[in-house]
């Protein structure tokens, strides 16, 4: 995923430089998606609640940025789609072909606030995905169940000079038989070994 994104925010950047060398504004570049919102205001770190809420604002910017910037490079993958459709049936060349992304949307709940010491504090939250069901998509029990029962998760902040900021994320997983507490970042920062081939069929 994280390879699918780099190569879509390089080829975004791509467009936006050779439309500038023919004297066309970046913003015309691409399908004509504007941007889905503005830019958030300066966010509130005086407590660590606060402060959380003001990183999920930015975090959903940061979403919807990443999702204008893929639709943005639509244009420059179209001729790699064609080929590929040259070579494999409408259905397999529809399935790989990229398409136009839509930001996820979330509701997030704050469960507990601890304030553990003067510089750190631990906040239990809930979040579910509440993006909108496509038309004519067919929920399976997984996908019911995931979007009625929220995930939990453990932000622990840490107060700086500028004021608190999330320095740990931690989920506690519910696919697991003995669920435990999980850190998601930081991670370990090693490379990952890649073993999937779901993105090469």
């Amino acid at each position: 995923m994280k390879n699918t994104w780099t190569i879509l925010t390089a080829l975004a950047i791509a467009a936006a430089m050779s439309a500038c060398q023919r004297g066309t504004p970046p913003a015309e570049v691409g399908v004509g998606v504007k941007e889905p919102i503005q830019a958030p205001q300066k966010a509130d770190m005086s407590t660590p609640d606060k402060a959380l809420k003001s990183y999920w604002v930015a975090r959903d910017y940061q979403i919807a940025q990443r999702a204008w910037l893929e639709n943005r490079a639509l244009a420059e993958v179209k001729e790699a789609d064609e080929f590929v459709r040259q070579v494999s049936t409408g259905q397999v060349g529809n399935y790989h072909a990229a398409k136009e992304q839509k930001p996820d949307s979330f509701a997030r709940d704050i469960v507990e606030v601890k304030v553990e010491s003067e510089s750190r504090a631990v906040i239990l939250v809930t979040i579910k995905n509440t993006s909108p069901i496509p038309a004519g998509a067919e929920l399976t029990q997984r996908d019911e169940r995931a979007r009625e029962v929220a995930n939990r998760y453990r932000y622990v902040m840490e107060k700086s000079k500028s004021g608190w900021q999330v320095a740990e994320i931690w989920e506690l997983p519910d696919y697991s038989m003995t669920p435990d507490w999980r850190r998601l970042v930081p991670d370990s920062g090693k490379p990952l070994v890649r073993t999937l081939t779901f993105w090469g069929v």
